[in-house]
């Protein structure tokens, strides 16, 4: 019996922690900056699909499923892809698709 009641806790405390959690494309939304580089070459996802960067504007779309998908589009054509591991709400991990261990963080940019 008490087996069986600690089971059902637990299941019920797993699926509150994952239906609490923000979606990767509300996650994403903020400033970021690369871990290691210059804090001024940020790169701003908004919540509009639109990114900012020390390159430009641009658009962006994030995939639902793991391994989470993030598209860079310009004036609607694919720019680059690139796999993105959320390390913490504060901190991402950046690979572009399709060239493995070259890797990036990005940390997000504290509002002052």
């Amino acid at each position: 019996m008490k087996q069986a009641m600690l089971s059902g806790i637990l299941l019920l405390s797993a699926m509150l922690v994952v239906s609490c959690s923000e979606s990767p494309q509300k996650k994403i939304v903020g400033v970021w900056y690369p871990v290691g580089g210059n804090e001024g070459e940020t790169v701003t996802f908004n919540s509009d699909g639109t990114v900012m960067s020390w390159e430009g504007r641009a658009e962006w779309q994030l995939s639902d499923e793991e391994p989470l998908v993030l598209s860079i589009l310009e004036d609607g054509s694919l720019e680059a892809e690139y796999l993105v591991t959320f390390i913490s709400d504060d901190e991402m991990e950046f690979e572009l698709k399709g060239y493995q261990g070259e890797k990036q963080t990005l940390k997000r940019k504290s509002s002052e």
